[in-house]
């Protein structure tokens, strides 16, 4: 016979079954299993008393009932986005996750991406858990090194993460999240650059033009995807020759020395242009329009 030890109000919440075992000298085992249910996280006191004709010492165990509303199955990668800014990747969750705490070093601070996902340069990037249904893939801040960017894969391992379990509850039934892939997508409100160029208005007839474009922001730590100039002259002798006898472009000369000193998306550097390029009495409009990966783009122009 089983009974509990129970404070009142509790005893009709908790439910035994069966509630006594009964053994003989035909019994094949004298072992017994019993069910304890309750409406509640409940700690209990579990006394055992045998009655008959022979005496045995009574047992007695405590016992916590914990939940049991766990989800079985475990959560989803939903969603993997660009940040807006273009410098992080925002991986979504359908559900509430335990952040892998079990498996991932470091997991409440930051950790190395490669411990959670395989992406591009993955062991250069850093993850953290602004909350439990979303990871924030950080890229390191050098300029020329190769990033993730829209359209490529980002891979949950596997094992790793579940549903978040307290230690009052039911952790067994739990089962991890399976490989899974998904494409980085498109920021909702992509980064539009602002194109800065800085240049002297007027120049003496031996003087150089000196561009800086590096001011320009928007290009999210990596280079421009784009860099296009364009060169625009007034009040220039269209007739003038060169050397050889041949009409000189001014505005060709002019943007052929501006596309050698910018070839490789980097405008961090100032631009000279020298007056042998350039016709006395004659204006020039430069503009600059610089195209970010996100493919969002900015114009600006100095006379």
């Amino acid at each position: 016979e089983k009974r509990t030890v129970l404070p009142l109000p509790w005893r009709k919440r908790v439910q035994l079954s069966p509630k006594n075992f009964t053994f003989n000298e035909n019994s094949p085992s004298i072992d017994g299993s019993f069910l304890v249910r309750s409406y509640d996280q409940v700690c209990l006191i579990i006394e055992l008393i045998a009655s008959g004709p022979d005496y045995y010492i009574p047992a007695r165990t405590n016992l916590t009932v914990t939940g049991y509303n766990i989800p079985a199955l475990p959560p989803k990668m939903n969603s993997v986005k660009m940040s807006d800014t273009g410098r992080s990747i925002v991986v979504g969750f359908d559900r509430d996750t335990d952040k892998g705490f079990q498996n991932i070093p470091g997991y409440s601070a930051s950790f190395k991406c490669n411990l959670l996902f395989h992406m591009k340069r993955s062991n250069e990037s850093t993850c953290k858990w602004p909350n439990s249904k979303q990871v924030i893939i950080q890229f390191n801040e050098n300029f020329d090194s190769i990033k993730a960017t829209v359209g490529d894969i980002v891979k949950l391992k596997e094992g790793l993460v579940t549903n978040p379990c307290a230690p009052t509850e039911d952790c067994s039934r739990l089962q991890f999240m399976k490989n899974q892939s998904l494409p980085i997508e498109y920021p909702l409100n992509p980064l539009v650059p602002e194109v800065l160029i800085s240049a002297a208005s007027d120049i003496g007839a031996c003087d150089v033009i000196l561009i800086d474009p590096s001011g320009s922001v928007g290009n999210a730590g990596r280079p421009w995807k784009k860099v296009v100039w364009s060169v625009t002259g007034k009040n220039i002798d269209r007739n003038t020759l060169d050397s050889a006898g041949l009409l000189i472009d001014y505005e060709a000369l002019i943007l052929k020395s501006l596309n050698e000193q910018y070839p490789v998306g980097d405008v961090s550097t100032t631009a000279k242009i020298n007056n042998d390029l350039l016709q006395a009495g004659a204006s020039y409009s430069i503009s600059l329009t610089l195209t970010n990966f996100l493919d969002q783009s900015g114009i600006h122009s100095t006379v």
